[in-house]
């Protein structure tokens, strides 16, 4: 997961040896590196793991990695919204964010390498969530914005987009007493 969150970009070996053993490197530090590069390069194939100056690389081509994908959808579909194509932002964003498969990096987010990374996806996927409902809105689906907007409150609840989105299309729906609601309950939390 190390060497993908990377994708691309070289990876100093002493960086390596700090993030896998959190700056307590064992004698063996250096020889267990080399050896679990070793496993992967059979794995993934010689031309994908390389070593120079110092640092290692894996090449990953951009349609290879779900994080491209999303990143690239996420930027297109914003730049539609921003041009006011409402429908292609829509399927745009709701495509880039129909890749997740729960939180980013699960299993690497508590690590000090994982965890800034985690953080910036995340942020990444509220604000495509945000466009999308923001997207959708724009076409007159009130009705399932709500209820995808509650949806993802739940888990970003102090995302005022998120709150300004649900609040809306309650308003847009005839639900002004319900928006009202769902303003206290924003306000309160």
């Amino acid at each position: 997961v190390r060497f993908l969150v990377a994708a691309n970009r070289p990876v100093p070996i002493e960086r390596l040896k700090d993030d896998l053993w959190e700056g307590e490197l064992p004698a063996s530090a250096a020889s267990t590196l080399k050896s679990h590069v070793s496993l992967l390069r059979r794995s993934l194939g010689p031309d994908r793991l390389s070593h120079r100056d110092g640092a290692y690389l894996l090449r990953v081509g951009p349609d290879e990695l779900d994080v491209f994908a999303f990143e690239s959808d996420a930027a297109a579909g914003r730049e539609l919204l921003r041009a006011g194509d409402a429908r292609s932002a829509a399927e745009t964003l709701g495509r880039g964010l129909q890749l997740w498969r729960g939180p980013a990096l699960a299993d690497a987010s508590e690590t000090s390498w994982g965890e800034p990374e985690a953080v910036r996806l995340e942020e990444m996927r509220a604000a495509a969530l945000e466009g999308w409902l923001e997207a959708r809105l724009s076409l007159g689906e009130t009705h399932d914005v709500v209820a995808d907007a509650e949806a993802a409150i739940a888990e970003h609840q102090l995302r005022e987009g998120l709150w300004a989105k649900l609040i809306t299309a309650l308003y847009l729906s005839g639900r002004q007493a319900d928006a009202l609601r769902a303003y206290q309950r924003l306000r309160e939390l």
